[in-house]
C-alpha cells in the first residue's frame, strides 16, 4: 500500500499491561506488523505477567511447580535488537541477549518466542545458570506447553543431584 515504516529516534518506550520495552530507536512496519527496537534494548515483564503472554490455557496446564514459578516471576531481557510481531505476538531478541529472573540467568546470541506454539528458542553461545548449576551449548529449545527442554550440540553442564532418602 506504499506506506513506509515509521521510524522513532531518541529514547523509545513501548508499554502495555504485560511488558515495558525501552531502546534508543525503533521502526514500525505496518505492512509486516513488525515493531523493531534497536540499541540498548531493555525489556521488563513484571511479576505475574508472563502467563498472560502465553497461549490462552497454557499457564493452567503447567504441572511442574518450578515451571509454574518461572512464568510468575519478573523477567528482564537485555539485547541489541528486539522484534515483536503485533499480529502473531512472536518476539525475538538479537545480539548480546541476557535474560534474568529470580536466581536464574540465560545468555545467547539470539532468543525467539513463537507464540502460537509456546516455544522458546535460544541460539548461539547459550549459557544458562541457576544458582551453582549451569549449562553451555549451541542451542536450547523449550516447549512451554509440553514442559520439555532440549539442549544440543556440544553440551557442557555442571549440576548437583539431590539425593532423597
Amino acid at each position: 500500500d506504499g506506506r513506509d515504516p515509521i521510524r522513532f529516534d531518541g529514547r523509545v518506550l513501548v508499554q502495555d499491561e504485560n511488558k515495558r520495552v525501552e531502546s534508543y530507536s525503533a521502526t514500525f512496519d505496518t505492512r509486516k506488523h513488525l515493531l523493531e527496537l534497536m540499541g540498548g534494548v531493555n525489556a521488563d515483564f513484571p511479576k505475574d505477567q508472563g502467563k498472560k503472554l502465553l497461549q490462552k490455557g497454557t499457564a493452567q496446564k503447567i504441572k511442574n511447580p518450578e515451571a509454574q514459578e518461572t512464568i510468575r516471576e519478573r523477567t528482564r531481557l537485555v539485547c541489541d535488537r528486539f522484534t515483536i510481531n503485533t499480529k502473531t505476538h512472536d518476539a525475538a531478541g538479537f545480539g548480546n541477549v541476557h535474560v534474568t529472573q529470580k536466581g536464574k540467568s540465560a545468555r545467547s546470541d539470539e532468543v525467539k518466542y513463537f507464540h502460537k506454539k509456546d516455544i522458546l528458542q535460544l541460539r548461539g553461545n547459550v549459557e544458562i545458570q541457576k544458582e551453582n548449576d549451569w549449562l553451555k551449548t549451541k542451542f536450547v529449545d523449550v516447549s512451554i506447553s509440553d514442559e520439555t527442554f532440549t539442549a544440543g550440540d556440544e553440551v557442557e553442564a555442571k549440576f548437583q543431584l539431590k539425593v532423597e532418602d
